[in-house]
């Protein structure tokens, strides 16, 4: 074989490692987020964290500290295992979801909006009314809802499972998330 064969074979299974690299961090950092968060047990999360959860206990008033040091950042979900598998059970919410933050944007906030609508009903009411109805549901359509109505599908399998709601598909008579959390 020659030397340039060599060096070709050579560099071809570089790309091909980088390659794979790539395609293995991508996945990681983008399509599978679960696979970088922290963990913990099943039965630490049930019998010591879960309760203060719910505000059945409240006599360690430093739980939320001790949380975002397992989670690493107030923003981060935290995968829970189960004991004696090792298998991940479920992923806990964050507890500050920065997908929600609203940072309003300078031409579009509330106060610009109401700005602009009180120049029109100075000139003409009705318009003004108009424009005021159309740019509010402009903005509720940009609310991130989907991350709020994950974060309640999980937090309702966490509750269902342990038993303090019912199934909220089959029965939702008897207990339903909002007895437990305000939103």
């Amino acid at each position: 074989m020659s030397m340039d064969m060599l060096l070709q074979n050579l560099k071809q299974t570089n790309q091909d490692q980088l390659n794979d690299a790539l395609v293995n961090i991508y996945g990681n950092l983008v399509e599978n987020t679960t696979s970088v968060y922290n963990k913990i047990p099943e039965s630490l999360f049930k019998n010591y964290f879960l309760p203060y959860f719910l505000g059945q206990k409240q006599d360690n008033s430093n739980w939320i500290l001790e949380w975002v040091s397992i989670a690493g950042t107030p923003t981060s979900p935290v995968n829970v295992f189960q004991d004696s598998t090792g298998e991940i059970v479920y992923t806990v919410p964050s507890l500050l979801d920065s997908n929600n933050i609203l940072v309003p944007r300078s031409n579009s906030d509330i106060t610009s909006i109401m700005k602009a609508a009180n120049l029109y009903n100075n000139n003409l009411p009705i318009v003004g009314t108009k424009f005021l109805i159309d740019a509010l549901n402009d903005k509720a359509k940009n609310l991130p809802s989907q991350n709020v109505s994950q974060n309640v599908q999980m937090w309702n399998y966490i509750l269902t499972r342990y038993g303090y709601i019912s199934s909220p598909t089959v029965n939702s008579s008897t207990s339903s998330l909002d007895d437990f959390f305000e939103r």
